[in-house]
């Protein structure tokens, strides 16, 4: 029997358990309109979208013609297997492990390394965040102890008032800051990877000024909520929800690049 490349196969299995990870927040959003689940990118940041594309130009490119093992297959196939049942959250949980052991196996040619990287920093969204967030829900009064303090109002907990006192709005943690961090953390482990740059303390460097930059957009879009209560769908499911979440990835965006095009500059040629 001819088995796969190895890296192909590795990441293709990553790929469809990220995608099922991913199912709930894409129906969720088809089920706003076609338009509108366009704009917001059917409910998936572009940054996941570019790091899943990273991947599949990785691997295609790869020029290690190495032979999958049956190992390679089986594992393959169960996490195929765990990730086509209908529940996204075990997607996601099987992807730690998967992703784990493609970095760790010593057969592993580059691009399988770099594909294991990209998709444990995708469990960040996926799996990580979710659960911290469930395990210390206390993370999430932080935003609304900064959007009273911006607007001079009242918060209790992950709650915070309006301006005017008139209404309060729960903070839930799908409106946390913690999951627009996390994406900056995909987007240099990405970027890193598809230029073969270092994982090093820049790296880090520039993921904190990245997330201090998409924690300043969130916490506008819920000001702007409390500024103007009559209309919070508009801020929270509507146009300026959707304009929000395109400042937040283009301040990401701004900042990783930033940061890596000065790691180009000054690299060693």
């Amino acid at each position: 029997m001819k088995y796969p490349v190895r890296a192909r196969l590795f990441a293709a299995a990553g790929l469809i358990a990220a995608l099922n990870a991913l199912a709930s927040r894409i129906a969720w959003s088809l089920s706003k309109g076609l338009w509108l689940s366009l704009s917001e990118t059917f409910g998936v940041s572009g940054i996941v979208w570019l790091a899943l594309g990273i991947v599949v130009a990785m691997v295609l490119s790869n020029t290690d013609d190495e032979r999958a093992s049956g190992r390679d297959v089986a594992a393959a196939l169960g996490v195929i297997a765990a990730s086509l049942l209908p529940a996204p959250a075990l997607a996601g949980a099987v992807l730690v492990p998967y992703a784990i052991w493609g970095l760790l196996d010593a057969r592993a040619a580059p691009a399988q390394r770099a594909a294991a990287s990209i998709f444990l920093a995708l469990t960040l969204t996926l799996v990580w965040g979710p659960l911290l967030l469930r395990v210390m829900p206390e993370l999430l009064d932080l935003d609304a102890q900064l959007v009273a303090r911006l607007t001079g109002g009242l918060a209790h907990g992950n709650i915070y008032a309006s301006s005017d006192g008139s209404r309060w709005f729960m903070v839930a943690p799908g409106c946390s800051s913690l999951n627009n961090m996390s994406l900056a953390t995909i987007l240099a482990v990405s970027v890193s990877r598809y230029l073969g740059l270092a994982l090093d303390w820049r790296t880090a460097l520039s993921v904190a000024a990245a997330s201090f930059a998409t924690l300043a957009v969130n916490i506008g879009r819920m000001t702007m909520i409390a500024l103007h209560p009559k209309d919070v769908d508009y801020w929270h499911h509507g146009a300026g929800s959707v304009l929000f979440g395109w400042l937040a990835l283009i301040a990401i965006v701004a900042v990783i690049g930033a940061a890596t095009e000065l790691r180009l500059r000054h690299a060693p040629r």
